[in-house]
This record gives structure tokens, C-alpha cells and sequence, in this order.
């Protein structure tokens, strides 16, 4: 099970590494003017999954057969969203 902290902070964390042989927990932001459904291109991340503002959006795999997620507008706000990566193989 995970769980993301309400409020944590990203003081600590750095560029992430190119020979990554562990699971990984990637962290970003998007900023969005207009929420629009729109498609996460996972190509070339390997395999893992993808949350946006804590909600699961889905597991990816770049062998396929699926290699977009899709976003639906209304998992996205205005402003700053947060976008985390699980990263298990690259």
C-alpha cells in the first residue's frame, strides 16, 4: 500500500541518477493554466506506475501494449499539480 503525506516537502531530493537498478519513487509538477484531457506518453520509462495529484492513474509497461496513459481533465486543478512516478525496471 502506498500513501502519500498531505504536506512533504522536496528540499532534499536531486536529479535523478541514469543507472538506476532499484525501484525509484520520481516526484515532478505540472503546471496546468486550463485542465484538458490529455495522454502521458510512457515510452522509454519501463515499467511502473503513475499517480497524479495521490490518485493512481495506472501501470505502464514500454514493451507495451499500451505505451500512453490516459489523463482525464478532471484529475487535474489549476495550478500546480503533483505527479509521482514508481519506477520498478527500467
Amino acid at each position: 500500500l502506498i500513501k502519500f503525506k498531505i504536506n512533504f516537502s522536496l528540499d532534499d531530493w536531486g536529479p535523478a541518477s541514469i543507472n538506476i537498478t532499484a525501484p525509484a519513487l520520481f516526484l515532478a509538477t505540472l503546471e496546468v493554466d486550463t485542465p484538458y484531457d490529455t495522454f502521458l506518453d510512457m515510452r522509454g520509462w519501463g515499467r511502473g506506475a503513475v499517480f497524479i495529484n495521490g490518485f493512481n492513474l495506472g501501470r505502464y509497461f514500454s514493451a507495451g501494449p499500451t505505451h500512453t496513459l490516459y489523463l482525464p481533465s478532471p484529475l487535474l486543478k489549476t495550478g500546480t499539480n503533483r505527479v509521482s512516478f514508481l519506477l520498478v525496471l527500467v
